[in-house]
């Protein structure tokens, strides 16, 4: 019981869940501001319950590599989809569980992997897109990787949505461009 408390606490804090896990936000708003402000990509990381990692990379464990880029380069977020909110957001990402990574400031999704991501290529993907720029197309990868992704929200009433095949470029969670969104269905 007080290791689940304690692993909560870690979560809502952002406090570091050890030697071996990056320090991880659950506020996506602020997790958006930091990322801009910094212009630092964002890894997202879907999931639920308090053992994140265990659950998310099929190995079991981040690599100290990862955890490693991941505090030096990038915003890191997690939605837990036990809650409200993170359900909602995971929503907004068209995905239950899995791995988002933006472009640096969080404007679009450069890469995606929907379910347990292999600790290899979490290291592989997390370095490669540490770096890597702008991104002209999202790539998408993983067991569940979607045709195409549908996300919704953000937009003056909230209402619209983006409906993108494989290969193209997805907005990051929920902001349409300039409050206009294309593809409303």
């Amino acid at each position: 019981m007080f290791v689940s408390t304690l692993a909560i606490l870690a979560l809502a804090t952002g406090m570091d869940l050890g030697s071996n896990h990056p320090k991880l936000q659950s506020d996506y708003s602020q997790a958006m501001t930091r990322a801009s402000d910094e212009s630092k990509p964002i890894a997202v990381f879907i999931g639920h319950g308090t053992d994140t990692f265990k659950r998310m990379i099929t190995d079991g464990t981040i690599s100290a590599d990862a955890s490693k880029v991941l505090t030096k380069s990038y915003v890191c977020l997690y939605l837990d989809t036990d809650t409200a909110s993170g359900k909602d957001l995971a929503g907004r990402f068209d995905m239950k569980e899995g791995v988002v990574i933006s472009s640096p400031g969080g404007s679009v999704q450069a890469y995606r992997y929907a379910g347990a991501v292999p600790a290899a290529t979490l290291t592989k993907e997390l370095t490669h897109y540490a770096s890597a720029g702008q991104p002209a197309t999202t790539v998408a990868a993983g067991a569940e990787a979607p045709r195409y992704v549908i996300v919704s929200g953000g937009c003056a009433n909230g209402s619209c949505q983006y409906v993108v095949p494989a290969g193209g470029s997805y907005p990051f969670g929920s902001s349409c461009p300039n409050g206009r969104c294309p593809n409303q269905r």
